[in-house]
């Protein structure tokens, strides 16, 4: 293999959601607007809920904005091993003697590429704060805290699948 493989990510999945989040946001503002004029207490009890959903559509959004402009490479790929920048463990260089096998498999709907590793809580204490939680569910249902979205890179899943096996068995 040449020295490294840059895999770039693919940020149209952010901007579908960009475009999307917008009409929820109104339509949920005029719901909120709606219940706040009745009166009514319960009524404006779900108000309230609206508006917490709305401020919750809005840090989304701007997450969303922030993820659209990121333009960090998703995985590298070398000698040493793969460099992940874009899975939720964000797990840094993976060295390939660490690495078991990789899968493809189903996951929240949508394919994942899985990295088994031989040491996955090492990759699983990195992770900080909530992801740390859903990062150690992924672990308990798959069998390993690395997943690549595969709808997140500008790669052809199968091709990647072999290129990995092929560097795998040639570098370890």
């Amino acid at each position: 293999m040449a020295p490294s493989l840059v895999i770039n990510r693919n940020n149209m999945q952010f901007n579908k959601l960009l475009f999307s989040a917008p009409i929820a946001l109104i339509v949920a503002t005029k719901s909120a607007y709606n219940n706040f004029v009745t009166g009514d207490n319960f009524r404006i009890g779900i108000a309230f809920i609206i508006v917490l959903f709305c401020i919750l559509m809005i840090v989304f959004i701007l997450n969303a904005i922030k993820q659209s402009n990121n333009k960090e490479f998703a995985l590298e790929i070398n000698e040493k091993g793969i460099i992940d920048n874009i899975t939720m463990a964000k797990a840094g260089l993976i060295h390939w003697e660490n690495i078991e096998k990789f899968e493809i498999l189903k996951s929240s709907g949508h394919q994942h590429l899985f990295v088994f590793v031989k040491q996955p809580e090492k990759y699983i204490q990195n992770v900080k704060g909530f992801k740390k939680g859903m990062v150690n569910q992924l672990f308990k249902d798959k069998g390993s805290p690395i997943a690549i979205d595969l709808r997140r890179i500008k790669y052809d899943a199968n091709e990647l699948l072999v290129l990995l096996e092929k560097e795998k068995t040639h570098n370890k």
